[in-house]
């Protein structure tokens, strides 16, 4: 049957649009025609909405609104456009299923999920371990080749995880983080710092020179530790001025932490989750050599990390064979065809990243930014629980993200204020700074969780002035019986707001 020209026109239109929506900064779509490269970054000129309002749609501005720490900015996409880019998405696939039953998940949610839960392990949260065993069981079970692909690709996580446990007390000692009011310990971190406090020390008791200690030319800094303009200058400095410090973040001690979660998880979960810490000898021990599977990580690549300009170079190399030659090198090919790529685009990003001079960070697959816009739907629908659930669900990928268990931390204010104020100590262990709503909502949380006294210890720590556009809020007297979002024009009025509300209430 013929369409006839105006549904036939309506259709275009309506696909236009959502792909003008789905293809957002920083993630543009390669394969459109008008994509291109600015300084190494996606840029185009929006030629799309352009066609779209050519055709006949309305011109719909970028909205940005903040919520208490929460960020949204886009278009609003019509209600009768209700379709959407089927790209691969590693973060949206797995918030998607994460909450299935391991069997009805892909392989890419359960890579994703088992990760998560190792991490959760390495940094001393709960952790359900027959949960990780099921999900490595069943991909035991899909005949996907899952201790060679984790030891590849998840071992590095967890390394770098590592590193900014033990970092964290020495650093927060030179002043480069703020102490939380509450600080998240665990064995676990106990544990390493030791191993790392002996390791130290052995170090040094074997006569080497100063020289030798500081200043390296090359430090491993944690991805946790920083910020968001690629690599702090500050912590770089404290780090060459700090013996610990700069034997921690040298490249030896990282390859041998790297070296030790690679060994362990190729023995399975149940060996890497009962042994998280080796002992100062077998440590010691470990060669200062990164070794991992290649083909292991080309396969973790390809199904957890979404963008390709974050794949490692031999896993570029081994996709491009792949497309051009139908190389699998033994894997099996089932896995191979859950995702699709481009050559073209694979081409580029491998000479990119092997000419580039200066190793570029780019932005994560899953940013805290990309699950706002639901997040406050679901605020100003009165439905807290299911806008907490989001942020949960993102602690999970990003365990050492200060924003993603802030913005955790403000939506159980509405109904659970205990495990607010546990989700503002750990966004208070990973963040270098913070603004005044954040520390607004901290105070109130302690306040309102009986803790006034430190309440008003925190109201002491100074806060330089922000100047942003207007702020989402809890109205002050509406937690926590009838939680009340308002807009706050000013954040530093509001923060001064709840501290005299609390010092009136003490």
């Amino acid at each position: 049957m013929e369409m006839d020209g105006q549904r036939k026109e309506r259709l275009v239109l309506n696909a236009l649009i959502t792909f003008a929506d789905a293809c957002t900064l920083p993630s543009l779509t390669p394969s459109c025609p008008f994509y291109e490269l600015e300084n190494d970054l996606p840029s185009c000129q929006e030629q799309c909405r352009q066609l779209a309002s050519e055709m006949g749609s309305e011109d719909r501005p970028v909205v940005q609104q903040r919520i208490g720490g929460l960020v949204m900015k886009g278009r609003q996409i019509p209600k009768f456009v209700v379709g959407g880019m089927n790209d691969f998405d590693a973060g949206r696939e797995f918030m998607a299923q994460r909450h299935l039953d391991p069997d009805s998940q892909s392989v890419t949610s359960l890579l994703i999920g088992l990760e998560s839960h190792f991490i959760r392990a390495v940094l001393g949260s709960q952790t359900s371990i027959n949960l990780t065993i099921e999900i490595w069981t069943e991909l035991k079970k899909r005949k996907f080749p899952v201790a060679v692909a984790t030891s590849s690709g998840m071992s590095a996580t967890l390394a770098d995880t590592i590193l900014a446990l033990i970092s964290l007390p020495t650093l927060r000692k030179h002043g480069y983080l703020v102490p939380a009011i509450e600080t998240v310990e665990s064995e676990i971190e106990n544990c390493w710092i030791d191993l790392a406090t002996t390791s130290f020390n052995k170090f040094r008791e074997n006569d080497v020179p100063e020289a030798d200690v500081r200043p390296q030319k090359v430090l491993i800094i944690p991805k946790a530790l920083r910020p968001k303009e690629l690599q702090s200058d500050e912590i770089v400095r404290i780090a060459r001025n700090d013996e610990f410090l700069s034997y921690i973040f040298h490249p030896d001690f990282f390859v041998r932490v790297h070296q030790w979660f690679s060994k362990i998880l190729l023995e399975g979960p149940e060996a890497a989750l009962a042994r998280i810490v080796p002992n100062a000898s077998l440590f010691s021990s470990l060669e200062k050599k990164s070794q991992q599977d290649e083909y292991g990580r080309w396969l973790w690549d390809r199904l957890t990390v979404t963008q390709l300009d974050q794949w490692a170079l031999t896993s570029l190399t081994h996709e491009w064979n792949w497309i051009k030659n139908a190389d699998d090198h033994g894997i099996d090919r089932r896995f191979l065809r859950a995702r699709e790529t481009e050559l073209e685009r694979v081409t580029d990003t491998y000479f990119e990243k092997l000419l580039s001079v200066k190793t570029v960070q780019r932005s994560s697959n899953f940013s805290t930014a990309s699950f706002t816009h639901a997040a406050v739907e679901k605020l100003r629908a009165g439905n807290p629980n299911e806008a907490a659930e989001i942020f949960a669900g993102l602690t999970e990928i990003l365990p050492s993200s200060g924003e993603a268990w802030n913005n955790l931390g403000f939506c159980r204010m509405a109904f659970d204020l205990d495990s607010a104020l546990k989700a503002f100590a750990r966004s208070a262990q990973f963040s270098r700074s913070f603004a005044p709503i954040w520390i607004a909502n901290h105070i109130l949380a302690l306040h309102l969780g009986g803790r006034t006294e430190e309440a008003l210890l925190l109201s002491k720590l100074p806060v330089p002035p922000e100047h942003v556009d207007a702020v989402w809020a809890w109205e002050i007297t509406s937690l926590p019986h009838r939680p009340t979002l308002i807009q706050v024009d000013d954040s530093n009025e509001y923060l001064e707001q709840v501290i005299a509300f609390v010092s009136r209430s003490s």
